[in-house]
């Protein structure tokens, strides 16, 4: 007695599709996570650009409550973290009191104008005027010797003056 072999070829078919797929998702999967460990591994240098734009998006924004600037007090730079620094009005310009404020802050007290600007990196804030504008603010320490100094430029106005903010952030 003679058995034949019988092979269907859509079962084949849906064999090799299902294994494709899966082999398609592990291969994903696999590609995420290695991604995921060379970003963390390599002394956390993936966290400094969403630093640098949630410090920036804090800065120019009106900041939290809106008038901050009223609740700073210079003298009791423990309470700053309870603040969001914003230099940005409703009109989104730059307030002078706000900015007034924030160089204060960071003249009196560098370390703890970190915290409540929600960075642990040091930062470097250039305002800078532009259309033959005169306009050139400082905030913060400028980066001497950084291996990585992660830059945001934007513009916005202060007044009517258009310029130009850069913000650097470094370890």
């Amino acid at each position: 007695m003679y058995m034949k072999l019988q092979i269907y070829s859509l079962d084949i078919m849906v064999a090799l599709a299902v294994f494709a797929i899966s082999l398609t998702f592990i291969m994903f999967y696999y590609n995420s996570i290695a991604t995921d460990l060379s970003f963390n591994s390599y002394n956390n240098q993936a966290e400094i650009p969403y630093s640098v734009l949630s410090v920036y998006s804090n800065i120019l924004s009106e900041g939290y409550p809106s008038n901050w600037y009223d609740y700073v007090n210079l003298s009791d730079p423990q309470q700053w973290p309870l603040i969001t620094p914003g230099i940005l009005g409703s009109n989104n310009t730059i307030m002078p009191e706000k900015l007034y404020t924030l160089i204060a802050m960071s003249n009196l007290n560098y370390s703890m104008t970190q915290v409540a600007l929600g960075s642990q990196y040091n930062y470097y804030i250039n305002i800078i005027g532009m259309e033959n504008s005169s306009i050139n603010i400082s905030i913060g320490k400028k980066p001497k010797n950084a291996n990585d100094v992660y830059v945001e430029r934007r513009l916005t106005y202060i007044g009517s003056y258009p310029v130009e903010v850069y913000i650097e952030l470094w370890d």
